[in-house]
């Protein structure tokens, strides 16, 4: 049977007098509660409380709710954090203008591009002004002097071989002549070198201070010596940007020597391109392996010749040994001596003749 529960309790009899054997809230029998189920027809509203009997069984239904006491769930409220994590709508922003790129047309095949060279302050400065440690890296300072040569290609140059005469030290040609060996002095110059000063103090040249670090085989002998004299071979990756290379060219008119710079670009054979003047003024090519190679340097000027001061310095001066002055008063007493024994006779004394006395003097 289903419907709604219902609770039958069954009071027992309360005495409302006392006696001696037994208190006066004591009670005669158990209180016994019993569950019905009964459905919401059978169920009437109870009376008033007293007309409850004081003994026998009572229905009680205000235990049991009713189906209008039962209040629908109410639904719960947003706090008000979360309805401040929604964003708001806004209005939709105009999108930012694409501009399109700009195509550079693409260079033609088999072709050397030349990148363009910015004028700035050398890395590396050897000079009187030299600031940093006495040791620099050859590999940085290389690439400095490769950017210092290509800064040269610009410039207007006729090749002339003819002797000229220059000053001393930092002396040059002007800068619209120039040979190969030209490219490499210059350059150098740019990082605070004088080629023309250090060849001539090292003593390997012929002590002209016009030409001697303008011919191939006097610098061979100055970058042998004072820089690193390093394997000729025929792998690429054996050269760096800055190297030295000096070649045998037979074909040439005139000198069969010829010396370059490796420049820090890279040509279309995969090799590092180099930087010379072989007829037509400073160019760079992609001719490292064309010419038969004579020699590998590379001289960042960690290591120069000693100036010829601190040569004449260095030896030591000659000592001349003199006598020591007589004084006056002894150059008396010996006058006196002197005349004392040319004066004496020994006629008009009649004397024997005194021994001769010896002078200390």
């Amino acid at each position: 049977m289903s419907g709604w529960p219902v609770v039958v309790a069954h009071f027992p009899s309360v005495s409302n007098q006392s006696t001696p054997s037994q208190p006066e809230t004591s009670l005669s029998w158990p209180v016994v509660v019993e569950v019905a189920v009964s459905t919401p027809d059978d169920i009437r509203p109870s009376t008033s409380l007293d007309t409850i009997p004081a003994s026998g069984p009572a229905v009680v239904t205000n235990l049991v709710p009713t189906p209008a006491d039962i209040a629908a769930p109410t639904k719960p409220e947003i706090p008000e954090v979360i309805a401040m994590l929604v964003p708001e709508p806004t209005a939709p922003s105009s999108p930012a203008p694409v501009t399109a790129p700009v195509l550079q047309p693409a260079p033609p095949e088999n072709s050397c591009v030349r990148e363009v060279a910015v004028k700035r302050t050398p890395a590396f400065f050897l000079g009187d002004a030299a600031v940093g440690s006495s040791v620099i890296d050859s590999i940085d300072y290389g690439r400095a002097l490769a950017a210092a040569a290509r800064e040269q290609l610009d410039d207007f140059t006729v090749y002339t071989d003819k002797y000229q005469t220059l000053k001393y030290p930092m002396g040059d040609l002007p800068a619209f002549y120039g040979v190969c060996t030209d490219v490499i002095v210059r350059a150098y110059r740019e990082l605070g070198i004088d080629l023309q000063q250090q060849v001539h103090e090292s003593k390997l040249g012929g002590g002209d201070t016009n030409i001697d670090h303008r011919r191939v085989t006097t610098l061979q002998k100055f970058f042998a010596k004072y820089g690193d004299e390093l394997p000729i071979t025929e792998f690429g990756e054996d050269y760096m940007p800055g190297d030295i290379v000096s070649y045998y060219r037979p074909q040439n008119a005139h000198s069969r020597t010829h010396i370059a710079i490796v420049s820090d670009v890279v040509g279309p054979s995969g090799q590092w391109m180099i930087i010379h003047n072989r007829g037509w003024g400073p160019q760079i090519e992609d001719g490292l392996f064309v010419d038969q190679i004579t020699g590998h340097y590379r001289y960042s000027g960690n290591k120069k010749p000693a100036s010829s001061m601190s040569v004449a310095s260095s030896k030591s001066p000659k000592v001349l040994v003199q006598k020591a002055p007589i004084p006056s008063q002894v150059k008396k007493v010996k006058r006196a001596a002197v005349s004392q024994a040319q004066s004496y006779s020994p006629a008009k004394t009649g004397s024997i003749k005194p021994p001769k006395q010896q002078s200390q003097f």
